[in-house]
C-alpha cells in the first residue's frame, strides 16, 4: 500500500504492495500463473516480494517513482529483465501512469499489501520472524489494522484472479534523510528485518504493443483505496526509454 506524507498516512500508502497470483487469463498475453511463474525467474513469488519492498525502500520520498511529485519515471531503479510496478503516494490513492517497457520484461505488481519491520512503530512493528509474520498476516485478520479488501487486477480489460503471497523474512535499509524516507514513524533505525504480506502479480514478459494494467484494493481502517492504472507501452529491447 502507499501512504501519504501528510500526518503519517503515506506509511499507508506503501501497503500497495501486493502479492497477486496469474492463473492463466484467456488473451491475456505473457500472463502465466503464480509461484510457477516467479521462480522461473529465479526466485519464488515470495522472494519476488521481497525483493519489491527492498526496491521501494532504496528511494527517497522525494525522488520515489511512486511518488507522483518527484517526476521519476517507472523506470527508476529498474535493472535486468524483471520491473517492480506499485501503487503511490497521495491523498487520493488514485493514479495514471505512462510507463515504457523493454520487451521481454517480466513484472512484480504489488497490488495492495503490507510490511512490518524491526525499526517501525504499531501497527507495522515485531521483534523477531515470528512477530513479523503474525504482524503482516494482518492483510487477512478482519480485526488487524492492516487488513486489505477488495484486491484486484484487470490486464486489458480482462480481470486476473489475486492470491496473497507471504514473503520470507528479509533485510532492507530504507534510504533518505530524516523526514525524506518512506518511514514514517519515530523509528530506531533506518535498517532492520522485515515481512510482507498480501497482494501481488507476477506478469510474465507482454508482447511488444500497448496494454492497460488497472489494479488496486482497500485498506477499511484508514479508510484507504487504491486504484492504479498503468498505461504500459512494450518496446523492443534496446528501443524504450
Amino acid at each position: 500500500m502507499v501512504l501519504s506524507k501528510l500526518a503519517g498516512a503515506r506509511r499507508w500508502w506503501m501497503v500497495l504492495l501486493a502479492a497477486v497470483v496469474l492463473i492463466g487469463v484467456p488473451g491475456a498475453a505473457g500472463a502465466r500463473a503464480g509461484d510457477a511463474a516467479a521462480a522461473g525467474h529465479g526466485k519464488s513469488f515470495g522472494e519476488w516480494h521481497a525483493a519489491w519492498w527492498q526496491w521501494a525502500f532504496s528511494f527517497p520520498f522525494s525522488a520515489h517513482p511512486l511518488n507522483p511529485d518527484s517526476g521519476a519515471s517507472c523506470a527508476t531503479g529498474q535493472t535486468g529483465h524483471v520491473w517492480f510496478l506499485g501503487g503511490v503516494f497521495n491523498a487520493t490513492g488514485t493514479v495514471t501512469r505512462d510507463c515504457v517497457v523493454p520487451s521481454g520484461t517480466a513484472l512484480v505488481v504489488a497490488v495492495a499489501d503490507v510490511e512490518c519491520s524491526t525499526v517501525e512503530s504499531p501497527p507495522f512493528s515485531g521483534t523477531d520472524p515470528a512477530s513479523l509474520r503474525a504482524c503482516a498476516a494482518g492483510v487477512v485478520d478482519p480485526a488487524s489494522p492492516l487488513f486489505v479488501t477488495d484486491a484486484f487486477a484487470r490486464l486489458d480489460g480482462r480481470s486476473l484472479r489475486v492470491s496473497r503471497v507471504p514473503s520470507p523474512v528479509f533485510s532492507f535499509s530504507a534510504s533518505g534523510a530524516p523526514g525524506d524516507s518512506i518511514l514514517t514513524c519515530p523509528c530506531s533505525g533506518t535498517s532492520g528485518l522485515a515481512v510482507a504480506d498480501g497482494y501481488m502479480l507476477f506478469l510474465h514478459p507482454l508482447a511488444v504493443g500497448r496494454h492497460t494494467l488497472h489494479f488496486g484494493g482497500s485498506f477499511p481502517a484508514f479508510p484507504y483505496t487504491l486504484d492504479i492504472t498503468y498505461r504500459l507501452t512494450v518496446a523492443p529491447r534496446g528501443h524504450a526509454s
